[in-house]
C-alpha cells in the first residue's frame, strides 16, 4: 500500500515538549498540551492561530474531551485534574486526589478513569465528578488505559511491564507481557484485538475474546513506542 502524506501546516507556540494531542468537538479544531503548562486550541485551517484555553502550573500529559458535556478534562502533574466547560471557557471543577503524574484519562461508561504514577487508578462519576473508586493493582507507575466498549474491559498498561484487565473494577487477567513499561494500549475497532507498545519498541497483539493469548510481537522501533492510533475503519494503525 503507497500511503502519501502532505505537511498541511505548522502549530508552533508551546515552549516545551508538546506530550498530548486530544480531539475537539469541532471537525476543524483540536488540542494540545505540553510541559509549559498550557493548553492550546488549534484551527486545522489557520495554524498561526493558537487559543489559550487554559495554563496551569505544572506539565500536562493527559487530557480527555468529552462530547456530551462540551468539557475538557486537564491532568496537571501533581495537582490533579481541572475540569474546562469549552461553552464558557471557565474551570468548573479542580480535584486535588494524588501528588503523583498523571499519565492518561480515559473517559468511559459515565465514568472518568485516571492513570497516576502512584500505581492507582481513580475512578471518578462523570455526572458529579465525585470518587467513586481507587484501583491499587501495583506500586509501579500506572501509564495508559483502553476500553473494549464489546466486552466491557478496562485495560491498564504498567511501568511494572504487565498489562491488567478488569470487569466493572475486578481484576481477571493478568498479562506479563513486556520487558520495560507499558506506555500505550488500544483495541481495535470491533474490540477483538489488544495491541500495546512501551519502552522495549515492541508492538503486542492480544486476542481479546481468548484471555488475551499473544497472537503477535513485532520489532517494531528502534526506540519507544509511545502511542499507537487505529483508523476509524479498522483497517489501518499507526504507531
Amino acid at each position: 500500500m503507497n500511503i502519501k502524506v502532505n505537511k498541511t501546516g505548522t502549530y508552533a507556540g508551546h515552549r516545551d515538549c508538546v506530550y498530548v494531542l486530544e480531539k475537539s468537538g469541532e471537525a476543524n479544531r483540536f488540542f494540545s498540551a505540553a510541559g509549559d503548562g498550557m493548553v492550546v486550541r488549534w484551527d486545522f485551517e489557520n495554524p498561526d492561530q493558537g487559543e489559550l484555553i487554559a495554563k496551569v502550573d505544572n506539565s500536562v500529559y493527559a487530557m480527555a474531551f468529552v462530547p456530551a458535556k462540551n468539557w475538557l478534562i486537564i491532568g496537571q502533574n501533581f495537582k490533579g485534574l481541572h475540569v474546562i466547560d469549552l461553552a464558557t471557557k471557565t474551570e468548573i471543577r479542580n480535584l486535588h486526589f494524588t501528588e503523583a503524574a498523571i499519565f492518561d484519562i480515559l473517559v468511559a461508561e459515565n465514568q472518568v478513569f485516571v492513570a497516576s504514577g502512584d500505581g492507582k487508578v481513580y475512578v471518578f462519576d462523570l455526572e458529579d465528578l465525585a470518587l467513586k473508586n481507587v484501583l491499587a493493582f501495583s506500586d509501579k507507575s500506572a501509564r495508559c488505559l483502553a476500553y473494549n466498549y464489546h466486552l466491557g474491559h478496562l485495560a491498564i498498561g504498567y511501568s511494572d511491564h504487565s498489562i491488567r484487565i478488569c470487569v466493572n473494577e475486578t481484576l481477571i487477567e493478568t498479562i506479563n507481557s513486556h520487558t520495560n513499561s507499558i506506555f500505550t494500549l488500544t483495541y481495535s475497532p470491533d474490540g477483538s484485538e489488544l495491541l500495546s507498545g512501551g519502552r522495549d519498541a515492541q508492538l503486542k497483539i492480544w486476542d481479546a475474546g481468548n484471555h488475551y493469548a499473544a497472537k503477535k510481537s513485532i520489532v517494531a522501533h528502534m526506540y519507544s513506542i509511545n502511542h499507537i492510533a487505529f483508523h476509524p475503519d479498522g483497517t489501518l494503525y499507526a504507531t
